[in-house]
């Protein structure tokens, strides 16, 4: 693939994380007393969460999200910090529908790394309610991105990765 054509499609995905702002990400556990208070053990566990973008201009952007230590996906985040996830427009017309299937790492944010502050003001612009909330901030950053649309071809798919 040409360096142009890689740039083209990546600024396709790019365009369409930075568009959204709820993304799905499956966690897994292997303890069986991951969560006790919710009666959740090991296994698979989906949680939707809001982000927003790093403010990368040429290059995938991570995404920041809040969540507290105490949520499963959490807790099994730090245990396991590789996820699988999607973002996907909410559409009832077939030719409308596009999306983002994605593995990625998890890491969360302490104030002393140094895009803390930027992470947390970028977040809190974006969603003004986490200006009154005290939770962690953690960054997702993308491994392998798979975008479908149906338009303009009907099943249109994009493959990007970080080590291409």
């Amino acid at each position: 693939m040409s360096e142009n054509k890689d740039h083209i499609t990546d600024r396709i995905i790019i365009d369409f994380i930075n568009n959204n702002h709820v993304m799905t990400i499956c966690t897994q556990s292997l303890r069986d007393d991951s969560h006790t208070e919710l009666g959740l053990g090991k296994g698979l566990w989906c949680a939707n969460c809001f982000y927003v973008p790093s403010m990368e201009i040429t290059q995938m952007p991570d995404l920041y999200f809040m969540s507290a230590d105490h949520s499963l996906h959490s807790v099994n985040i730090s245990m396991f910090p590789n996820v699988a996830g999607t973002i996907a427009v909410q559409t009832l017309v077939i030719s409308e529908i596009q999306g983002i299937q994605f593995q990625a790492n998890v890491v969360r944010l302490l104030e002393q790394d140094a895009n803390y502050n930027q992470a947390l003001s970028l977040y809190q612009n974006r969603f003004e309610i986490a200006k009154k909330i005290t939770q962690p901030l953690w960054t997702l950053r993308f491994e392998k991105i798979k975008h479908t649309r149906n338009s303009p071809v009907f099943g249109s798919k994009i493959i990007w990765s970080r080590d291409k």
